[in-house]
């Protein structure tokens, strides 16, 4: 089916969700807002998820999440995550207390008030808790009753149970659930019922099979196009005292928005994979090529760089910057993948020079860590041959980086002895330059890159390179923020462990390392998690200022995604933290 006929469709389809929700039952928000998960492609459709998730916020009161159907109540709260991300922590409380009551044992399976036990009601609790905790036993019942029932239903009502119970069927139970509704493919197309075809091509894309879907959808235009009435009553949803054909607009529209997702190309992101891949093999075999013993410890070390680089940074760094400049950039894919490759060695480098700043060098890494460095200096001279004030640039960054590790082996280090730590006067990190200053080498290729381009003006580059620095400082303290408590009990006084200790009132002098840490886990649980956060914030705000006056880059772009991830990081941390104070809040007034 064409994507453009695809598209209109999905677009009346919502025209039509979008005029008839004013009238929808209170119950009914739940299943229509978890259909739209898979509505990307309709900008419109906003105000209905709006809509939607309000209704959702109204409707799950403390008396509804304690007494209502076990299906709707967990099949809501999963619907409102949707939109909301983190559910309120009074609504997770009562959520928990209905789990406590619920459970046959600990961990599921889990009952109605009528001490009844249903597939799909432990399938939603399942789903709701993914990510937060592992329910293995009600899993299992959803997937065992699930295919027992299969074989004793119809073959309409079994697609429905699959589709409510499919995303929380483990692998195994999905390969055997898969070969059933292959079975139902020729059925479902004899009848004229477009929300069955709807729910069996939502189903396949559900058990991750959505190649057999096309067939499904050319036959389900032709009955939209045809203008089948279609009832909701025909889903049958046990949560729904009076369905309506609103729900199945909403089932039809999910079903064309994953054949829609489906059949797109893929993103452009595939071929910074490719490109990352090859880099890393130049790395692997430049390695690989150094004399024994040399050669095993480098290979070592690039697999915990390979394996430690979760979003590709430490490679594509250059290329990601070259992406966001308003021009087009004047650095050819091989000076980016050159550039990537000397970064990666710049790193590894770091990594082993850091372990022996930290006193936890290994003897035999340091030859490597040696010729990491002569490589990385050695590609940068290569490339800037015919720039002596380019690689003037680099040599002052690498003298930059070792000024800011002499100074943080100088001042950041207290001792550990045992279970105790004493600490001396803590470090003054200022504006905390020397962050950046430290991971500057990480900079080095989207310095080229903007000083590369023609007509660049200084205060332009002064401009990029302040947005460098604010990133980097960013990065470290999100990753100071994670680390603290090792960072304390390793006697290293982070950025952040000093913001803490310095802000919880700690003085100078000798301390047990467990009393301290529950000390400092309480500060940061009442005030300092959210004063960590606004700093961070702050530095990710002054990078995109500096950006913006730079005036070489646009927004989006690959640089800027980084930025977006760390403020994204650092909300999501606020976010978390208010849902638990206010879950321990509620919890704490309702069990009295």
């Amino acid at each position: 089916m064409q994507t453009a006929r695809l598209r209109r469709l999905i677009r009346l389809e919502a025209d039509k969700l979008a005029n008839d929700t004013a009238s929808i039952d209170a119950l009914e928000p739940a299943v229509i807002a978890a259909t739209l998960q898979a509505l990307t492609v309709v900008e419109s459709n906003d105000s209905v998820k709006q809509r939607l998730a309000l209704v959702l916020r109204t409707q799950l009161t403390k008396e509804w999440i304690s007494a209502g159907d076990l299906l709707g109540v967990f099949y809501a709260l999963s619907a409102l995550r949707c939109y909301d991300k983190t559910i309120p922590g009074d609504m997770m409380a009562h959520a928990v207390q209905r789990l406590v009551r619920s459970e046959v044992a600990p961990g599921g399976p889990y009952m109605s008030l009528d001490k009844t036990l249903s597939a799909e009601a432990n399938a939603s609790i399942v789903c709701f808790l993914a990510g937060d905790a592992q329910l293995p036993a009600a899993e299992r019942y959803a997937a065992e009753a699930t295919q027992r029932m299969l074989y004793d239903l119809k073959p309409a009502k079994a697609r429905r149970l699959i589709y409510l119970v499919a995303p929380a069927l483990p692998a195994d139970a999905r390969s055997e659930v898969l070969r059933i509704v292959r079975k139902q493919l020729a059925g479902a197309t004899s009848g004229g019922n477009p929300l069955e075809v709807a729910l069996l091509i939502s189903t396949l894309a559900r058990l991750d099979d959505p190649a057999e879907c096309g067939g499904l959808v050319d036959h389900l235009a032709q009955q939209l196009n045809n203008r089948t009435v279609v009832s909701g009553r025909l889903f049958a949803v046990p949560i729904q005292p009076r369905p309506s054909s609103i729900l199945a607009t909403a089932l039809i529209l999910e079903a064309l928005s994953l054949c829609l997702a489906a059949s797109k190309p893929k993103p452009a992101a595939v071929s910074n994979s490719s490109y990352h891949h090859e880099v890393l093999q130049r790395v692997n075999k430049r390695l690989a090529d150094l004399p024994s013993p040399l050669d095993a410890s480098g290979i070592k070390i690039w697999n915990e760089v390979v394996q430690a680089d979760k979003n590709h940074e430490i490679v594509l760094m250059p290329r990601f910057f070259a992406e966001s400049l308003r021009a087009d950039p004047v650095t050819s894919d091989e000076v980016l993948a050159q550039l990537g490759e000397a970064s990666f060695f710049c790193w590894i480098a770091t990594i082993i020079y850091d372990d022996f700043i930290d006193e936890e060098g290994v003897p035999a890494m340091l030859p490597v860590a040696n010729v990491a460095h002569r490589i990385s200096l050695g590609i940068y001279c290569r490339l800037l041959a015919g720039s002596p004030g380019l690689y003037d640039f680099v040599e002052q960054t690498y003298d930059r980086v070792d000024r800011a590790n002499a100074w943080e082996l100088q001042n950041t280090r207290a001792e550990v002895t045992g279970s105790t730590i004493t600490l001396l006067a803590l470090p003054r990190y200022g504006t905390r330059m020397v962050l950046a200053d430290r991971a500057f080498g990480h900079a080095i290729g989207p310095m080229l890159v903007a000083m590369r381009l023609p007509y660049v003006r200084p205060s332009q580059i002064a401009n990029a390179q302040k947005a460098l620095n604010h990133y980097l400082i960013a990065r470290q303290l999100n990753d100071d923020l994670h680390d603290w408590r090792d960072d304390l009990r390793a006697g290293q006084l982070s950025a952040v462990l000093t913001g803490l200790l310095r802000d919880a009132g700690v003085t100078p002098g000798v301390y047990d390392l467990d009393t301290l840490t529950s000390q400092l886990e309480m500060y940061l649980f009442r005030h300092g998690l959210k004063k960590q956060c606004s700093q961070l914030l702050a530095h990710v705000t002054h990078c995109r200022r500096a950006l913006y006056l730079s005036g070489l880059t646009v927004q989006p772009g690959g640089f800027g995604r980084l930025v977006d991830a760390l403020e994204a990081s650092a909300r999501e941390a606020l976010q978390i933290h208010a849902t638990r104070q206010a879950f321990l809040q509620s919890y704490t007034e309702t069990d009295e």
